[in-house]
C-alpha cells in the first residue's frame, strides 16, 4: 500500500493556512474588543480620581483600606506558612495535587489583589490631591 504524500501536504498545507486565517482574525478581534475595554476602564478610573481628589475623608478611607487589605495579605501569608509547617494533615492536603494547594493558597491570592488595587486607587488619589493642592498655592 502506497500512500500519496502530494494530496497529505496540499491538505496541511491548506488546514494550516486556514488555521492561521481563522487565528489572527480571532486574535484581531479579541484584541480590539480587549483593548476597548482597558481604555474605558482607564477612563473610569480617571474619571473617579478627578471627581474625588477634593474628598479628603474619601483620600484618607481609601488608603486605610489598602492598609487593611496589607495586613491581612500578611496575616494570612504567615497562617498559610504556620500551617504548611506546623499541621501534617495540612501537608498531605497540599502534597495532594497542585490544584489544593492553590485551592488552600487562595485567600493569600485574594488579599494580594485586593490590596494591590487598593493602594493603586489610594496612590493616584493621593497624587491628583497633591496636584490640586499645589496648583492652588499651597506648597510642600
Amino acid at each position: 500500500m502506497q500512500f500519496d504524500f502530494t494530496i497529505g501536504i496540499g491538505e496541511m498545507i491548506t488546514f494550516g493556512a486556514g488555521a492561521i486565517y481563522i487565528g489572527r482574525k480571532l486574535l484581531e478581534f479579541a484584541g480590539n474588543h480587549f483593548r476597548s475595554f482597558m481604555r474605558r476602564t482607564r477612563l473610569e478610573e480617571l474619571q473617579h480620581v478627578r471627581a474625588n481628589r477634593h474628598n479628603a475623608t474619601l483620600i484618607n478611607h481609601t488608603s486605610i483600606s489598602a492598609n487593611i487589605y496589607l495586613a491581612l495579605f500578611i496575616l494570612a501569608c504567615g497562617m498559610y506558612l504556620a500551617l504548611i509547617l506546623g499541621s501534617p494533615t495540612f501537608q498531605q492536603a497540599v502534597n495532594i495535587s497542585m490544584w489544593v494547594a492553590m485551592l488552600l493558597a487562595s485567600p493569600v491570592f485574594i488579599f494580594e489583589a485586593l490590596w494591590l488595587t487598593r493602594q493603586k486607587k489610594a496612590e493616584a488619589l493621593i497624587a491628583a490631591h497633591g496636584k490640586l493642592l499645589r496648583y492652588n498655592g499651597f506648597r510642600r
